[in-house]
């Protein structure tokens, strides 16, 4: 075996569609393709969201693919061409400890940006455009990118208010916090008074009379609670809506149900 250490070359290079097709025909042995992360980098490179990170696309000594099969398929996909770092020379055995590390998450990116309350924000971000683009209850798998949530965030600056708010009442609503964030989110622009004052008979418990649809939205979830079934946050989303749009008509209503004939609630448009 030779002592010499590997050459190692690293070069910018703007990869095309029919580049990336070349450069996936040589490879070889890698994992396997996993299409909603090829899907996300399509869509953050079709939107001009990808960057150089310093993460390159990896070519061991007999030119093999080693690392970056993803992001090649991504562009063919988006049918764009994009500037990435290219690695050459990298030692065939490399690939096998490739990826071992700890990934960044959407709440660390946020975090480097100076956002409070990082984790949080990036989970109610996420859910937040789930449920805009209708994907909320399809289980689609549909993977959201880091460059979506920071653009949603940006583009959304009550989403920040609506954290502080959902923060202190979080031990007193059994909902996931993200869930009560968007759903902070979302009422409190259709009216910010009748928001806050849901949500606060919601936490304080009080002055809940018979037929009052909070008490209804509020015995639903102590319910779930405590036989600790499990709900999707979609059907918590369609509890809070379905409860918000019955108390601002003045409904009165003695259960809210999860599913009808074993099928989830759909979500309703709050009013």
């Amino acid at each position: 075996m030779s002592n010499r250490e590997p050459t190692v070359t690293a070069t910018v290079e703007v990869v095309k569609p029919a580049t990336a097709e070349d450069w996936l025909g040589k490879n070889q042995s890698n994992r396997a393709v996993r299409d909603r992360v090829v899907a996300a980098y399509a869509r953050d490179m079709a939107a001009g969201n990808w960057r150089i990170t310093g993460e390159g696309i990896k070519f061991a000594t007999s030119g093999r693919l080693l690392d970056g099969q993803h992001r090649l398929h991504a562009v063919v996909r988006a049918d764009v061409a994009v500037p990435m770092l290219v690695v050459r020379g990298v030692p065939e055995d490399a690939q096998e400890v490739m990826d071992s590390g700890a990934g960044r998450t959407a709440g660390d990116a946020l975090r480097l940006r100076g956002e409070a309350n990082y984790s949080t924000l990036a989970a109610a971000a996420r859910l937040a455009i789930a449920y805009e683009a209708g994907r909320i209850a399809s289980n689609s798998g549909e993977k959201t990118t880091h460059a979506e949530i920071i653009e949603f965030v940006s583009a959304n600056e009550d989403l920040r208010y609506a954290v502080e708010v959902a923060a202190s009442w979080r031990n007193a609503i059994d909902v996931p916090i993200s869930v009560l964030v968007v759903a902070i989110w979302r009422l409190y622009r259709l009216n910010p008074e009748d928001c806050l004052s849901f949500f606060s008979q919601l936490a304080n418990k009080t002055g809940l009379r018979s037929g009052d649809p909070v008490l209804a939205l509020l015995n639903r979830l102590t319910e779930v609670r405590r036989s600790s079934r499990r709900l999707d946050r979609a059907d918590y989303l369609s509890l809070i809506f379905r409860a918000w749009n019955l108390w601002r008509t003045r409904k009165s209503v003695q259960r809210l149900p999860v599913a009808v004939r074993g099928d989830s609630v759909d979500i309703p448009e709050p009013r």
